[in-house]
């Protein structure tokens, strides 16, 4: 890629983020979705595994180049580790002083598959994976959520002898 700054006025940022990538969605909602849609993949930014600092850079040495982050009207951040609030702010404080000009929110990678799916009906979503997780979503928020086990399960897992077959 280029170090070219790519601006559409203005821009929504959606953004799905793990432990080990963040996928970065960009898109001009001033054109047809997907028109002017750029994709751009960073580290994980798991607030459990980074600190603030470390969202700064990502954001500074990753994104600036290729976003001029002034453009961006919306950012919809949905990630592993954001379920708790006070892990929340590793990521919303560094995202609202980046994008300045937008509104921000940050929200669990769970709210993010019950979103993406239901929109504003209600569902069940769920999430498998390292994290595998499931909820009942009512159409804006997750009303009953069953706890995840995956990631500790495989820590577990990972600390067992293997077995020569």
């Amino acid at each position: 890629m280029s170090n070219k700054i790519l601006t559409f006025t203005p821009m929504l940022a959606i953004v799905d983020s793990g432990s080990t990538k963040t996928d970065w969605y960009f898109i001009g909602t001033g054109n047809r979705f997907g028109e002017d849609e750029i994709h751009l993949t960073t580290r994980g930014l798991n607030p459990y595994f980074v600190q603030v600092e470390e969202v700064r850079l990502c954001l500074e040495k990753e994104i600036y180049p290729f976003i001029d982050n002034k453009q961006v009207s919306h950012v919809y951040f949905f990630g592993s580790g954001c379920a708790d609030e006070y892990k929340k702010m590793t990521l919303y404080t560094p995202l609202e002083d980046f994008f300045a000009e937008a509104e921000v929110a940050v929200d669990s990678d769970l709210m993010g598959a019950a979103v993406a799916l239901f929109g504003r009906e209600p569902g069940i979503a769920g999430i498998l994976g390292t994290g595998a997780s499931v909820c009942r979503y009512d159409g804006t928020r997750i009303v009953e959520r069953q706890p995840s086990l995956g990631y500790i399960l495989s820590l577990i897992h990972k600390s067992q002898p293997t077995r020569p077959y």
